[in-house]
């Protein structure tokens, strides 16, 4: 709508805002009309995970592991003290105040807001119930953003984001505990949904924020690595800009970080002894399951591989990138899962992801010729 020049000041500005009003309310309507059934649907799905997790979360009154209890106390730290408080409890290991390095750095400042009482002044059970929540939080994030990236690329793909609660009971409570791997999770889920957009250059700031977030940020590498060589495979041509946008990040992390250089020192000694070197003992999470719990806690997520593997001599078209992707990360994710039952936090998810990719197409055309069926699954 025009507006007339001659009208007095305050009346035109008057007229410009209700027109941006007008416009607003145009775009939001169209907006809605267009992606009102996609957010309703994931609406109520995160909430369905949300309640799920809380289930599975307040199962016991403590926190899910031990490890919880130190990142409370240092997010608390963070909001009573100083956004780099000083870590004064182990003056003669690697954790020295001189040499200190908070790996969780970035994980420690998310926390912070969560961590409602100090331990020492009789707070400890408010500390635990804001790491409970803040646990649930992050976990329901991460599996949202599986449906998210599923979305856009398979059917039914919220029934195929509920399938994260029948893969591994491992998984779960590694999802459960006051720790980084569901964040780590929720960022590697994002990057691998980027490449198979081809959004390299994402994956600079995500590199930044994983190496302030967790130590586990060579993983992003990996997830670079699927998609350089899924185009090797398919396509015989190389395309490096995953592996470089994702070093830059992670290089960037590394050098402008509030604990440089120290922090360059403690990954060298923190990872070395987890990469096998003989004769020093590590945390249990570094060692396997045994092949009986294995299979008890986390079969479905190794039978996924399997079935997604049966799934691609089902399919008629021809194996795709993201598929691929999803493939030799679900491989990959699997074997280091055998070797250490920490990686439980990441073979399920991706195994999963892989399934969905896979046997989407043809369990689609087999529901398309049933008319009834494909009816109910509409609904």
């Amino acid at each position: 709508m025009a507006i007339d020049r001659s009208l007095p000041m305050d009346r035109v500005l008057a007229a410009r805002v209700a027109n941006l009003y007008r416009m607003a309310v145009h775009a939001a309507r169209s907006w809605l009309a267009a992606h009102g059934a996609a957010l309703a649907t994931g609406v109520g799905l995160w909430g369905g995970m949300t309640a799920l997790l809380v289930v599975v979360q307040f199962g016991t009154p403590a926190l899910v592991g031990v490890d919880g209890y130190y990142h409370l106390r240092m997010a608390e730290l963070i909001r009573a003290e100083d956004w780099l408080p000083e870590f004064r409890w182990q003056p003669l290991t690697i954790l020295s105040p001189a040499a200190y390095y908070d790996h969780h750095f970035l994980y420690h400042l998310i926390l912070a807001p969560f961590a409602w009482g100090d331990p020492a002044a009789g707070g400890a059970a408010r500390l635990a119930l804001g790491g409970k929540i803040a646990s649930v939080l992050i976990a329901s994030l991460a599996f949202l953003a599986v449906w998210v990236g599923l979305r856009r690329h398979v059917r039914w793909a919220a029934i195929w984001t509920l399938g994260l609660f029948a893969l591994s009971e491992a998984f779960l409570y590694r999802m459960s505990m006051p720790r980084a791997q569901s964040a780590s999770l929720l960022l590697l889920v994002i990057a691998f949904f980027l490449l198979v957009e081809r959004r390299a250059v994402w994956l600079a700031p995500l590199g930044f924020a994983y190496v302030w977030l967790y130590d586990a940020f060579p993983l992003l590498l990996l997830v670079a690595a699927s998609s350089l060589a899924s185009d090797l495979i398919l396509q015989r041509r190389m395309d490096a800009r995953p592996i470089l946008y994702a070093g830059l990040g992670i290089g960037l992390g590394l050098l402008v970080n509030p604990y440089f250089p120290r922090n360059l020192a403690f990954i060298l000694q923190h990872l070395v002894p987890k990469l096998g070197q003989p004769g020093i003992p590590v945390g249990n999470e570094w060692y396997p399951y045994d092949t009986w719990a294995l299979l008890t806690n986390s079969g479905p997520a190794f039978a996924a591989i399997g079935v997604g593997i049966f799934s691609l001599g089902k399919r008629e078209a021809r194996l795709d990138r993201a598929t691929l992707m999803a493939l030799l990360l679900a491989a990959v994710f699997g074997a280091l899962f055998l070797r250490a039952r920490r990686f439980a936090e990441y073979s399920p998810p991706f195994s999963l992801v892989f399934l969905a990719l896979a046997a989407s197409p043809w369990l689609g055309g087999w529901a398309d010729r049933r008319p009834e069926l494909r009816r109910r699954l509409s609904l």
